[in-house]
């Protein structure tokens, strides 16, 4: 359906884009880069040889970049580090690819507290449902639900002992 409907995909496995190369028709994708959610992601001392690979598939059109902010409303100093980190990554995927044509980033919390200056785009997140993403949410923005989200588990990744996972950093 990827390719009947012209869907641009978000990647970060090199297994996932070798599949989207077989079928050899134009496929867009963005690239996620891991800047400290822990959920998916190219990690920075992965990054050289995912490009590496990546430009090694002609139908596989790089046209974003994208990372998204685990405690944008808890933690300032730990934002600023993944926006450090996203900003290098960009820098770097850049030199290597000029096809990108959208950077983006966020999270409900990204959005409403930061400016990464690097971005042409955002994801506003859970408060494009009109949901509150953080206390004080609704002092600053007029939302109301919308909607309601399922979902079930389609990733699994190993990470290092002493990292954070999710939003918040609420785990380690």
């Amino acid at each position: 359906n990827i390719v009947k409907y012209d869907v641009t995909v978000g990647v970060c496995d090199i297994n996932f884009v070798r599949g989207l190369a077989r079928t050899e028709k134009i496929i867009k994708v963005h690239i996620e880069l891991e800047t400290g959610m822990n959920r998916t992601g190219v990690q920075s001392r992965y990054l050289e040889s995912f490009i590496d690979d990546i430009i090694k598939y002609p139908s596989v059109v790089v046209e974003g970049v994208y990372t998204h902010f685990s405690s944008a409303d808890v933690d300032i100093e730990y934002t600023n580090k993944q926006i450090d980190i996203f900003n290098s990554g960009v820098e770097y995927i850049k030199k290597r690819i000029d096809t990108i044509k959208y950077i983006h980033s966020s999270a409900s919390n990204g959005l409403l507290n930061f400016n990464v200056d690097i971005c042409n785009m955002v994801r506003a997140g859970i408060i494009i449902y009109g949901y509150a993403s953080s206390d004080g949410t609704l002092d600053r923005i007029d939302i109301k639900p919308i909607a309601k989200l399922k979902s079930k588990i389609n990733y699994i990744k190993v990470i290092d002992s002493d990292e954070s996972v999710g939003y918040g950093r609420r785990y380690i």
